[in-house]
């Protein structure tokens, strides 16, 4: 295969049916290899079936994901919940990948296991926010913090919020 046609490849998906009856859509991934609690390895099929029964510990809808989310202590607060049942930074970045969701947030994750919600891109979400705090500072002469946010809003979108 030629190395610019590499990008055309399509990657091989399968399709994970949760509790919910829902199913996501993952890529199959040979390499990579998830660990229980008890210490034996798992399918990412069983790993995303494993997370997505333990959410209710920590959250009853999309709304309280999204309030936990929002405030930086429950969101340090339920990452590390998920890490001390085995579904830390490192297996929800795998998930992240597997979803095709690299330039999402973890958030996004959480919410395509638990709700089957469409992971928005950093930059969807400060291009978004960008419109409205360009409207809000209309005509009321802030420049410099307009200037400001836009600054974080690209730092949210080389990071994240959640790193």
């Amino acid at each position: 295969m030629k190395q610019n046609e590499a990008k055309y490849e399509t990657k091989k998906k399968i399709k994970v049916k949760l509790r919910d009856g829902k199913e996501r859509t993952i890529q199959h991934m040979m390499a990579t290899t998830f660990w229980s609690a008890n210490g034996r390895p798992m399918s990412s099929a069983q790993f995303m079936e494993t997370l997505f029964g333990v959410m209710p510990e920590f959250f009853k809808n999309e709304d309280e994901l999204r309030e936990i989310w929002s405030n930086p202590e429950t969101r340090k607060k339920l990452l590390e919940g998920l890490a001390d049942k085995c579904f830390g930074r490192v297996q929800l970045s795998e998930i992240q990948k597997m979803i095709d969701a690299e330039y999402s947030d973890i958030f996004d994750v959480i919410a395509i296991v638990a709700y089957l919600l469409t992971p928005l891109t950093r930059s969807e979400r400060a291009n978004a926010a960008q419109i409205k705090i360009h409207q809000s500072f209309k005509d009321k002469h802030k420049y410099k913090e307009e200037i400001f946010l836009a600054f974080v809003l690209t730092q949210y979108i080389k990071q994240g919020v959640d790193k």
